[in-house]
């Protein structure tokens, strides 16, 4: 398990119990501090006696990281760690670590090549596997059980580094991290841009801090979350990720805030339907529509699991920008192999959804545009959600809620939707076309609701028009 320095305390307890480690290794408490201590002990209850690493030292090259947390640096982490191995709460473990792995070296080569020892190898063989910097809880910390953290200070604004698609889909196979620009750079590159991303995410974070996301699966408190953008650029992507991401939405939908339950509320088939608005061309799925996806389902009867693979061909086309992508990617639990249906349905869709025409490799793909637009209207949506007094966290294409919120997050939720295309089309002097967009609602209480979606027509938008104005 990794050490991130992102927690804070959360109750009374969390924060006696950093007061107290603070005054036991005479460490004055400052916010630095705080948090970089808040961390060692969440991490510690969290790996609950298991080693967990704590990415500091030279030879880490993952070091670098750290820089992108916000209110902390390398040397405070350092500072901390040392403490609190000075008075016996945090052990180093690479030595021993280093010894076994010497010792196996041995073990294998040293009868025929005399080897002793890794280095020894490393002259014969060239250079061997490094052992990372690891670190483990050596004393159980009196009342742990009792302290509560939050994820409060997580990186704000990442920017990956360009790759395509297909190597995205390899790296995530594979369970990598991309690779990122530093945050020093980004800031120095991207000026105004960066503090434009920056600014809604910090109010946000600290709305969230009053009301933190409660998980009673795993007892844990998210409030903050880390923008990620693409390709070296400010302008491409930029969707929220917290510690709430990544569960699966059954889960989520225990979740409270406040001690209150909550719904999620989500845009259907999102990507056909904002690429549709961003380039004023509409699809060909009726006046009404719930699920558009669903709309090309009914046209194929005969094609098993047909949903599954209808959205696997619009992740495909859209992913890599090329409506004319003439086999699906070979990538891991691929469910459709057959090429002679993804052409079939390649084609239907580009019937049915002529926006897809647009698509191309260099920008108006969903690595780029579309999730940068779509993050853009859900920051949009969550500081006006904010401001109405409604705490709202993002997931993607949708937002999680109170259940008691739930109206007024759905009309703000489309609003916001429609008042973001339509700013965008006047500003590239597009046709008009926007969308009551149909969404979803879903909680733990109630079965799953679907509103239908609709274009607004020209001829019955003027007001609307001039509202956004």
């Amino acid at each position: 398990m990794h050490y991130r320095p992102s927690y804070l305390p959360h109750n009374q307890a969390a924060s006696d119990l950093v007061q107290s480690i603070a005054d036991q290794t005479g460490l004055a408490l400052n916010q630095k501090h705080e948090i970089v201590l808040a961390s060692f002990l969440a991490t510690a209850k969290i790996a609950d006696s298991t080693p967990f690493k704590w990415m500091v030292g030279n030879e880490n090259k993952n070091l670098k990281f750290y820089s992108h947390y916000p209110n902390v640096g390398v040397k405070v982490i350092n500072k901390v760690r040392s403490l609190l191995m000075e008075h016996g709460l945090l052990s180093d473990t690479t030595k021993r670590k280093r010894e076994l792995f010497d010792q196996s070296i041995a073990a294998a080569f040293g009868d025929e090549f005399g080897i002793e020892n890794a280095a020894d190898a490393e002259l014969l063989f060239g250079e061997m596997p490094k052992v990372k910097q690891i670190s483990e809880v050596t004393a159980m910390v009196k009342g742990l059980d009792d302290a509560i953290f939050v994820e409060a200070n997580l990186p704000e604004v990442l920017v990956n580094l360009p790759e395509t698609w297909v190597e995205r889909v390899h790296r995530q196979s594979q369970g990598y991290s991309p690779k990122r620009m530093s945050k020093q750079v980004a800031i120095s590159e991207f000026k105004a841009e960066y503090s434009k991303a920056l600014k809604p995410l910090k109010q946000m974070n600290a709305y969230w801090q009053q009301h933190p996301l409660f998980n009673p699966i795993k007892q844990e408190y998210y409030a903050a979350a880390t923008r990620v953008f693409h390709n070296n650029s400010i302008k491409s992507g930029g969707r929220y990720y917290g510690g709430w991401s990544d569960i699966p939405s059954a889960q989520r939908l225990e979740f409270t805030i406040d001690e209150e339950p909550v719904c999620e509320i989500d845009l259907n088939a999102s990507l056909p339907t904002l690429l549709s608005c961003l380039v004023s061309k509409p699809m060909r799925i009726g006046e009404t529509w719930t699920d558009a996806y669903q709309c090309l389902v009914d046209q194929l009867p005969d094609i098993e699991n047909a949903r599954d693979k209808v959205k696997q061909v619009f992740v495909e086309l859209i992913g890599t920008g090329n409506p004319n992508k003439r086999e699906p990617t070979k990538q891991p639990n691929n469910i459709l192999e057959n090429v002679e249906e993804f052409i079939l349905i390649r084609d239907l869709a580009l019937d049915m959804y002529p926006a897809l025409n647009d698509l191309n490799k260099e920008y108006f793909n969903f690595t780029d545009a579309l999730s940068f637009h779509e993050a853009n209207i859900l920051t949009n949506t969550l500081i006006e959600l904010k401001g109405q007094g409604v705490v709202a966290y993002p997931i993607h294409d949708c937002v999680l809620v109170k259940e008691k919120h739930q109206s007024i997050a759905v009309k703000t939720f489309r609003a916001e939707f429609s008042k973001y295309v339509s700013a965008y089309q006047r500003k590239n002097n597009l046709s008009y076309l926007t969308i009551k967009v149909p969404v979803s609602i879903e909680s733990r209480t109630k079965s799953k609701v679907r509103l239908e979606g609709r274009y607004i027509l020209e001829e019955c938008a003027t007001g609307m028009r001039n509202s956004i104005q």
